[in-house]
């Protein structure tokens, strides 16, 4: 199967927003946030960190673009099913403009 780079989403609306609601997603949001707090302080301390140990500025670069992706892969994971309610609703827009033709 070719990799086209769109998304695809098989469940439907509805269970994507009663997935929203569940104990589990809320767990998985919490440890998100956990995972959030533990990259903040983490970058915080890169600088302190680099002192000590008498990092390059290559290094320090390097650990804080581990930081940043880190940062931005839980944003995404966060945002997931409102990537995937898009998607639908994409979907959704697209058979009606064509239905309209």
């Amino acid at each position: 199967m070719e990799d086209t780079g769109e998304i695809v989403v098989n469940a439907t609306k509805v269970q994507i927003e009663e997935f929203k609601e569940s104990l589990l997603w809320g767990d998985i949001l919490r440890e998100l946030d956990t995972w959030m707090d533990n990259i903040k302080r983490a970058n915080a301390t890169i600088v302190y960190e680099a002192m000590d140990k008498n990092y390059t500025s290559a290094n320090v670069l390097l650990r804080l673009g581990e930081v940043e992706g880190g940062r931005k892969a839980i944003y995404f994971v966060k945002m997931i099913l409102e990537n995937f309610l898009t998607v639908l609703e994409d979907k959704e827009n697209d058979a009606r403009h064509e239905s309209a033709e």
